[in-house]
């Protein structure tokens, strides 16, 4: 009976054991319907470098997230700095500033000395003659078509001597500013040649003799005319043959071929009208001097009988009044 009541304890225990098992196995529920088969634990899986980006602001609730693709960084060359140019004094307010031209320097021309202003009159000659060279002022030619400068082919001197009432058109008080002579060479055998231009100191005549052809020997002088010798022929004589004149000359000037010439203002010039406007009694005009070392160096000119009034002497003078 002992044995037997120790067997059914052992049993009894044990059943209780298998049924306390069983009970606990169903007891705990599990993720899915079949159990598992061993009781190792199942290890997490290892996380991967791929990002999972947030959802974007359109995305809707629940929705997968997209990938925002990473950006591939573009290399930019450097930036040329540019300069902004300040607003100009008419910009708008807010307007884009427009860009401001660095400006050139400008190199200023050199000045040109300014022309005097004034009064200006344009004269014609009262008297021209030609001198030629001899002993006994036999030639002259008062009222000829032509003046002559410089040699002819026998090497003998040819001076013109020429005069403007100056005291008729400026009035007395004036101050002279500038002086131009202008004459018009018809004829030549030379090259460029100077020929310039003296004060002459005493008073001479303009009769009417009157060469034929092209003037260049004179004709015979006449009653009054001036000569080589006589600056009244046949009375009253120069002092020094070839005419009385001041050695300073007052303007100069090449001549070369036909056409016209300028002798331009020099101080020399005015001063010497001023002279005559202040002492119209010593105005006795100019003698002009040409190349008198050598043959045929002589120019001719057309005096103020010439039969074109535009190939006269003109003599400009500028002058401010009193």
């Amino acid at each position: 009976m002992i044995k037997r009541a120790g067997w059914l304890s052992l049993l009894l225990v044990l059943g209780l054991a298998a049924a306390g098992c069983g009970s606990e196995a169903t007891s705990t529920p599990t993720a899915t319907s079949a159990p598992s088969a061993t009781a190792t634990p199942t290890q997490p899986p290892l996380a991967t470098s791929t990002h999972t980006p947030s959802p974007t602001p359109t995305q809707a609730p629940g929705e997968t997230p997209r990938p925002t693709p990473t950006a591939t960084p573009t290399l930019r060359p450097p930036a040329t700095p540019t300069a902004t140019p300040s607003p100009t004094p008419t910009q708008a307010p807010g307007e884009t500033p427009r860009p401001t031209s660095t400006p050139t320097p400008t190199l200023e021309p050199t000045a040109t000395p300014e022309r005097p202003t004034g009064e200006v009159i344009n004269l014609g000659p009262s008297k021209d003659n030609t001198l030629y060279e001899n002993a006994t002022g036999s030639f002259s030619n008062g009222i000829g078509a032509h003046i002559f400068v410089g040699n002819n082919a026998g090497s003998q001197a040819r001076r013109t001597v020429i005069a403007f009432d100056i005291a008729s058109q400026v009035p007395a008080g004036s101050t002279i500013q500038e002086v131009t002579l202008t004459l018009r060479m018809s004829r030549t055998r030379a090259g460029p040649e100077t020929i310039r231009v003296h004060r002459l100191l005493a008073d001479w005549g303009e009769g009417a003799s009157n060469a034929s052809g092209n003037e260049g020997t004179g004709t015979s002088s006449a009653s009054g005319d001036a000569t080589w010798v006589h600056r009244f022929f046949n009375s009253d004589s120069w002092n020094n043959p070839g005419g009385d004149f001041s050695s300073v000359s007052s303007a100069s000037t090449s001549v070369g071929g036909s056409g016209s010439y300028t002798w331009g203002s020099t101080s020399q010039l005015v001063a010497d009208v001023q002279g005559w406007v202040d002492q119209p009694s010593i105005n006795f005009g100019w003698v002009l001097i040409g190349n008198e070392a050598g043959s045929q160096t002589a120019k001719r000119f057309d005096s103020r009988e010439n039969g074109t009034s535009a190939n006269r002497p003109v003599l400009t003078v500028t002058y401010t009044p009193p």
